[in-house]
């Protein structure tokens, strides 16, 4: 098989990222996928993950074939035997829960509004959760226990997290209408705003203060022009 890399730079986690591919020399076809390539990551290899509990994450993907013809029974819906069928309804995400995680996510940064809405996946944010994940309960701040808390149940509810506000945005808000301005908002400001959106069932906006309150408003009435 022939084989090539593609390398990138990857802003969001300010670090290069490589895709090994394998084509087969008569097919043509792809066989291997590997990410990042073994010029990042060599399974072959055993490394010593550093401190700041940063993991090492690949996949590898081989044996890869197309135009495989599949038994239709591979892709039924019938309830095997030996197993009962149990409907789940749909997390339904509230309002208040979504402040209340505005609220600890204020409180962890210092009882002050971040930047952005942090999602906790890159960069030095995601670097000091993992450090505060892996504290014992006892270890932890109450602050930091709260989030870690949060984040945690709302994960074990298969929620696109961290937190309930993602799940929240795409069941109950027109998408667009989502805006965050908190930066440098004092939790307990009840004068500078953090946050609008607009509920799907509703003309005006939902803002959200400082000091958790909330009021709708019209469009006109926002600080900042907004899409119709």
């Amino acid at each position: 098989a022939n084989g090539f890399r593609h390398t990138s730079w990857f802003e969001r986690g300010n670090k290069n990222v490589s895709y090994d591919f394998w084509i087969d020399a008569e097919t043509k076809r792809l066989v291997v996928e590997q990410i990042p390539g073994v010029n990042i990551l060599d399974p072959n290899k055993i490394y010593d993950e550093p401190a700041s509990n940063q993991v090492r994450v690949g996949s590898l993907k081989y044996d890869i074939r197309f135009g495989v013809e599949l038994d239709d029974s591979l892709f039924g819906f019938d309830v095997p035997e030996g197993y009962t069928l149990t409907v789940v309804d749909a997390v339904k995400v509230t309002e208040e829960e979504v402040i209340e995680f505005l609220g600890m996510v204020a409180e962890y940064f210092d009882n002050t509004f971040p930047d952005r809405m942090p999602q906790f996946d890159y960069g030095a944010e995601h670097i000091r959760l993992k450090q505060v994940q892996a504290k014992s309960k006892e270890e932890r701040t109450p602050v930091e226990d709260r989030l870690v808390e949060a984040i945690d149940k709302y994960m074990q509810m298969s929620l696109g997290g961290p937190g309930p506000t993602y799940e929240f945005m795409q069941a109950n808000i027109v998408e667009g209408s989502w805006r965050y301005i908190g930066k440098g908002v004092k939790l307990g400001d009840g004068e500078r705003i953090v946050c609008w959106y607009r509920p799907k069932d509703s003309q005006s906006f939902r803002v959200v203060y400082g000091d958790l309150s909330v009021k709708s408003m019209a469009a006109d009435d926002l600080p900042l022009q907004v899409e119709p």
